[in-house]
């Protein structure tokens, strides 16, 4: 709104400017709502001066100008106050991916080590399970083979 009433004064109509920002200013004291001050109607038009010059539908067509543009600076400072809130919305959502995919990584690598570790043990396991049953074949065709040499002894001192 005080873009709008500075963009009156500067563009060549400053009783127009100072007339709304007066009439803010009045109005401000009563309701702090910007849309709920300003109303541009015939009465705030016949309070300009040169206004009564002007032909009616030229003075129509000058309210309906004004009172757009009031509601497009009203309309803007409403968007510009959602669109800040909701930047900041969205500045938190890409926080929470971002720390969301930091913790996802993190996990996946953790379980990624775990199955590394995993197969790493089973595959010395499976080895050392491989040596002991090397182990315990070569126990056996030793034993079997002292059996077999014992029993021929044996077999040969008992026909002595």
């Amino acid at each position: 709104f005080t873009k709008l009433v500075e963009g009156l004064t500067l563009h060549g109509q400053p009783f127009l400017g100072e007339l709304l920002d007066g009439e803010d200013r009045k109005a401000s004291e009563l309701t702090t709502e910007a849309s709920e001050r300003v109303f541009i109607d015939d009465d705030l038009l016949r309070k300009c001066p040169g206004i009564d010059k002007l032909r009616a539908d030229t003075r129509e067509k000058l309210k309906t100008y004004l009172q757009t543009q009031l509601l497009k600076a009203h309309l803007n400072d409403a968007w510009k106050s959602q669109n800040q809130s909701r930047a900041v919305e969205v500045i938190n959502l890409k926080r929470q991916h971002y720390e969301a995919q930091q913790k996802l990584s993190e996990t996946i690598a953790e379980e990624k080590r775990a199955f590394i570790s995993l197969k790493d043990s089973m595959q010395s396991e499976q080895l050392a399970r491989r040596r002991k049953e090397d182990e315990a074949n070569e126990l056996q065709k030793t034993v079997d083979k002292l059996q077999s040499e014992f029993e021929q002894r044996w077999s040969g001192q008992i026909k002595m």
